[in-house]
């Protein structure tokens, strides 16, 4: 038996324990973690590689990415790619090599030409995600050292910033384009593109030791990776009962965060069969584990086949973002959409349409069927994996379309997708056999326009009852649900019918009148320019200079508050939120949380100490109170009740969740302005008005008078850091870390918690990666409630608050609404405005 691996549960394959790769050029073996731990967390525990963010865990931010070499079973090569690190388990790196932000530049070993040319095109602020797009790039020019702009573009389809502004990133790295403006293209030396790092020589290094945290426990899930079916069924035919979970990319927990609990996990990139592909007379075949990036690879390369082909490409790009595509797979996608309600898979959708099919696997393995993706839906498959997928070619005589309509141009779920197929008779105008029309986000799982298909065999495109026929049909089938996530079912029925009729002018496109509304928009590249002026004469005053820490975001050197090293005997911390508003609590039962593995313990309002307040917002310094904990009433839904304290961050969020709040409605949750003024819901001071002269007078004698009225919606706020705190209890006081936009009030709040002088709360602030207002007052509320725990407990205690919890409790920017009444002369000149 090898080293690191465990006997197995009953005979065949033994579970995974232990994973070996390499790290920044130094080889890696780690024994014993839990199966459940990230790439991200992984590195993040070790000292000095916290250049690697965490922001989102969706694989949405970018801030996470980091480059993965690793042999591509398609190319049958190794390649670089951008991976989420936050997605990406830890036993899924076997024999991968990983380069972090560290790892290719810093300013002890020289910076990489990529981070110097964001620095110098100014292209980093609070610089939180600036390691995101360094690695982006990165991994970008070790695939392709000549990549044109376009391309740098398509690539950053999964980064976001949230003050810097995309100009200055763009410009940065569209420097390494090939066809960049000679004025601004970066001169590099293309061996200075590879990592700085050299491979230290001597045996593997077995990593630096983690928290027993991170450790396995017994009553962790089992981790196999097969290298066959017949082991991957071996391994569940011998473990009967057993939850499994099977994956590949494993990026769909990125979108469903509280996934069902499972006894055994089981990798299927071990297993060649699965990631091959074949093209045959009539059709392209696509192994289970080809991902996404490697399909739409495969689409263009064989576009020439098919007229499905290319239009297939160009919408897989609009799924996810590279990052994720480039470990996602198209099977997984699939899935996703046939164990979840509501998931508009635009796999499904345009597959279906290109009269796709799947092959299944069951059982022992050489059980195999294959079925539509219409039978897929409906099959049971539990224990069951998809081996491939068969697409066929389609003639020239095919018209094919698909759409996406969606919040934003790239990594944005639909409101609704489309796919529509028709062959045409040689003449050109008739439909030839049934066609098939494909949508998603009208039910919950993608629909056939069965009636509108079956209406449109044999018809006549170019008669005008054919459109005005179709047109009805679809108006009478398509019938969308409503769920809280989804648009309107009134606009996405209009969108729906909106694409059917693009989709007819497509088919008779060879006319020209209508040859415009068929074609699909495209982008330019983005480009944008600054100009400032400045007097040479005064030098070095207003003299144009890189901000002075800009090299040290660019390398992942600037340590914002979560990157500070854990402390001995650290606890995490996490808020246990309510989930009705205007409502009585009668009970919180934390009961279940105190059984669960890393609990901690559970604080809430009655653990401040005699002589503390639960109030995270003082006087003098500021003028309304505000509760660290909910007591017997919640006010709105997302408001902090209990701290939850364990031993890692993820196990308190998980806890977090179990603890039970038990509520007696009092009243209706007020969710509107508008509702607010029904219910008389004012506050108790007068607001601010601001008078200039007689505006009622002004408005009676004016020759026209106006009414109307202005408003919006409350936004969320959104930094790439979220709300974060850590306290260490000293002998003579506190000292606090947070990303706090206010330090005095920090210091304040946490004093009145705890019923201390201020001058025994030391607060550190060194600096805050995103703000944008929400680090104002909402910091202090997280600083209290470390600080509760840190005095209790007596050990360090720190909140880097999930994405999930930072939305739902954290204060929005406010929604607004006024009426107002203008009067104007007979010219339009406003004479008043109240």
């Amino acid at each position: 038996m090898e080293p690191g691996t465990q006997p197995p549960l009953q005979g065949g394959l033994s579970p995974k324990t232990s994973v070996s790769f390499t790290l920044n050029g130094e080889p890696v073996v780690v024994t014993g973690a839990a199966p459940c731990l990230s790439l991200n967390e992984w590195i993040r525990a070790q000292p000095g590689l916290t250049g690697t963010k965490k922001m989102c865990g969706e694989g949405g931010c970018g801030c996470c990415i980091v480059a993965v070499t690793r042999m591509d079973a398609v190319a049958r090569k190794e390649t670089t790619v951008a991976i989420n690190s936050c997605l990406c388990s830890l036993y899924s790196v076997e024999g991968w090599h990983i380069t972090t932000v560290e790892g290719i530049g810093s300013s002890t070993m020289g910076f990489h030409p990529i981070q110097q040319q964001l620095a110098q095109h100014n292209g980093s602020q609070c610089g939180y995600c600036t390691p995101g797009f360094v690695m982006n790039m990165y991994s970008l020019l070790q695939q392709n050292p000549q990549p044109t702009q376009q391309a740098i573009e398509d690539a950053f389809d999964g980064n976001i910033c949230r003050c810097t502004g995309y100009r200055s990133i763009l410009d940065a790295m569209k420097s390494f384009a090939v066809d960049a403006d000679p004025g601004s293209k970066a001169c590099v030396d293309i061996e200075d593109l590879g990592s700085r790092v050299c491979p230290h020589s001597g045996g593997a290094c077995q990593g630096r030791d983690l928290c027993k945290a991170y450790k396995a426990r017994e009553t962790d899930a089992k981790w196999y990776q097969p290298s066959s079916l017949d082991e991957l069924f071996g391994v569940i035919g011998s473990n009967p009962g057993c939850r499994v979970k099977l994956f590949a990319g494993d990026t769909g927990k990125g979108i469903f965060k509280k996934p069902k609990e499972v006894d055994i996990v089981i990798n299927l990139n071990g297993i060649p069969s699965l990631s091959e592909t074949m093209v045959t007379e009539s059709s392209l075949v696509v192994g289970g584990a080809v991902s996404l990036s490697n399909l739409i690879g495969l689409l263009q390369t064989n576009q020439g086949k098919s007229v499905t082909f290319e239009h297939l490409a160009s919408h897989l790009l609009k799924v996810a973002n590279v990052p994720v595509r480039n470990v996602g797979t198209w099977a997984g996608n699939l899935m996703l959409t046939h164990d979840n309600d509501n998931f508009p898979s635009d796999v499904f959708t345009m597959m279906a349409a290109a009269g796709a099919t799947l092959t299944i696997a069951f059982q022992s393995g050489s059980v195999r069927r294959s079925m539509s993706l219409w039978d897929f839906l409906k099959q049971d498959m539990t224990n069951s994996v998809i081996v491939s997928m068969v697409i066929p070619f389609a003639s020239n005589s095919v018209t094919f379309k698909s759409f996406k309509i969606m919040p934003r141009a790239q990594n944005s779920h639909a409101y609704v997708n489309a796919a529509f197929s028709m062959e045409m008779e040689p003449d050109g105008s008739t439909v030839k056999g049934k066609p098939l029309f494909v949508y998603g986000g009208i039910e919950a799982h993608s629909i056939s326009a069965s009636a509108t298909e079956a209406y449109m065999e044999g018809k006549n495109l170019q008669d005008p009852n054919t459109l005005k026929g179709a047109l009805e049909c679809l108006e009478k089938e398509l019938a969308p649900n409503s769920f809280p996530a989804a648009a309107s079912p009134q606009y996405r029925k209009s969108l729906a019918i909106g694409l059917f009729y693009k989709f007819y002018l497509a088919a008779i496109s060879s006319h020209s009148r209508v040859y415009g509304s068929t074609t699909a928009y495209q982008r330019p590249i983005s480009q944008g320019c600054q100009s400032f002026s400045s007097k040479e004469e005064q030098y070095p005053i207003t003299e144009p200079m890189t901000k002075l820490t800009a090299m040290l975001q660019t390398s992942g050197e600037a340590q914002y508050t979560t990157d500070i090293p854990t402390q001995l005997a650290e606890l995490s911390a996490a808020f246990v939120l309510t989930s009705q508003a205007n409502a009585k609590i009668t009970k919180i039962d934390s009961s279940k949380a105190e059984q669960m593995p890393g609990c901690f313990r559970v604080l809430t309002a009655a653990d401040i100490p005699k002589g503390g307040e639960n109030n995270f917002l003082p006087k003098p310094e500021y003028r309304n109170p505000e509760k660290v904990f909910a007591e017997d009433f919640s006010e709105y839904a997302g408001q902090a009740v209990a701290l939850v304290l364990a031993d890692t961050q993820e196990n308190a969020v998980k806890i977090a969740q179990k603890v039970e709040v038990c509520y007696e409605r009092v009243g209706k949750p007020v969710l509107t302005i508008q509702e607010a003024i029904q219910a008389g819901s004012f506050y108790g001071k007068e607001p601010r008005v601001r008078k200039i002269g007689d505006a009622k007078a002004a408005i009676a004698s004016s020759a026209h008078v106006i009414h109307g009225e202005i408003s919006c919606g409350s936004q969320f706020h959104f930094s790439m850091e979220t709300q974060t705190t850590l306290c260490i209890p000293e002998d003579d006081g506190y000292t606090l870390y947070s990303s706090s936009q206010w330090a005095s009030l920090t210091q304040a709040a946490v004093g009145t918690i705890l019923g201390v002088p201020a001058n025994s709360v030391n607060v550190s602030v060194k600096r805050v990666g995103g703000a944008y207002g929400s680090k104002i007052s909402r910091c202090h509320q997280i600083a209290a409630a470390c600080a509760l725990g840190a005095h209790l407990t007596r050990r360090p205690v720190r909140m880097h608050m999930d994405i999930d919890t930072n939305m739902k409790m954290v204060g929005k920017r406010f929604p607004y609404y006024a009426s107002y009444t203008i009067g104007s002369t007979e010219e339009g000149v406003v004479n008043g405005i109240e």
